[in-house]
């Protein structure tokens, strides 16, 4: 059995039905997915029925995108450049969102594990998957999917209660930043949601989450080997002491990339469909200098 783990896919359908052609998944191989399936590529319904069609072999993470699809179908709205109606509108929506709202946030098996964006340095492993099973378990009970949209924490402009601000959220709607957004940490240890660029062009006193993970003292022996991630493109492909980053870019007209977790292997597929146009590239750094956007 050989396990292939793939970057951020985020709707381009053409591009994964080609990559998972090179892969040829036979037998009892899996798939493992870091997190945002949907959203900007024009094809976000036909992944979802693609990776919910390979059952138990494909592993699926949560990323910030499908968030957003969740909380869409509870009532928040989309933003400019989103591409999410075919999937709310599908006649097999109830089944695909069903699915995509069973899946965790944190995923492990054995010593590999994944997650969508990074945990937060200073919990142990036990404290990281503790937080992820308590937001999973939330997200999935009653009420779960309406909290998530009235907390948005994609953007701002999507909250359905004037109120939003005089309540605090739910503890677990802040360690979703955790699982699904963090790309640096700040300088006072909380997740800094303005950064948008490469690892080198942090800010004065911050981190990338990866580096502090990694160099976390006392060693937790509790950690798998490897852990899994994607959500931040400018990174590209890095294969860390104990991190490993797979999301390449492929909406941005880069590559959507798979690794061979058995031997390290990699496989890429260039973007089939259409890259991001201009309008949508100033629109998505417009939301991620506001604190929103992925």
């Amino acid at each position: 059995m050989a396990t292939y783990v793939i970057g951020d896919i985020q709707g381009c359908a053409r591009t994964l039905q080609a990559l998972l052609a090179q892969l040829s998944l036979s037998g009892d191989d899996q798939l493992w997915c870091v997190g945002d399936l949907v959203n900007r590529g024009a094809g976000s319904l036909e992944v979802l029925r693609a990776l919910k069609g390979l059952g138990a072999r494909a592993r699926v993470v949560l990323g910030n995108h499908d968030l957003h699809l969740l909380a869409c179908s509870a009532g928040a709205a989309q933003g400019e450049g989103d591409t999410l109606s075919e999937c709310l509108a599908a006649p097999d929506a109830p089944e695909l969102l069903g699915w995509l709202r069973a899946q965790p946030l944190l995923y492990q098996e054995g010593e590999r594990a994944m997650v969508h964006a990074g945990i937060n340095p200073r919990w142990s492993w036990a404290e990281a998957t503790a937080h992820a099973r308590a937001a999973e378990e939330a997200l999935r009970a009653p009420g779960g999917l309406e909290t998530l949209a009235r907390y948005h924490p994609s953007r701002k402009r999507l909250r359905l209660h004037s109120d939003v601000d005089l309540e605090p959220p739910p503890a677990w709607v802040g360690d979703l930043a955790w699982f699904t957004r963090v790309r640096v940490v700040s300088a006072s240890g909380e997740v800094d949601e303005r950064h948008k660029g490469g690892p080198t062009e942090v800010t004065r006193g911050a981190q990338p989450w990866f580096m502090l993970y990694e160099g976390r003292a006392p060693f937790d022996s509790a950690r798998p080997r490897t852990l899994y991630f994607g959500h931040w493109a400018a990174l590209g492909l890095r294969r860390g002491a104990q991190t490993c980053a797979l999301d390449t870019g492929c909406i941005w007209g880069r590559y959507l990339t798979a690794m061979r977790a058995e031997d390290g292997a990699i496989f890429q597929q260039g973007l089939l469909e259409e890259a991001l146009t201009a309008s949508h590239q100033r629109a998505h750094a417009a939301e991620r200098a506001e604190g929103g956007g992925a």
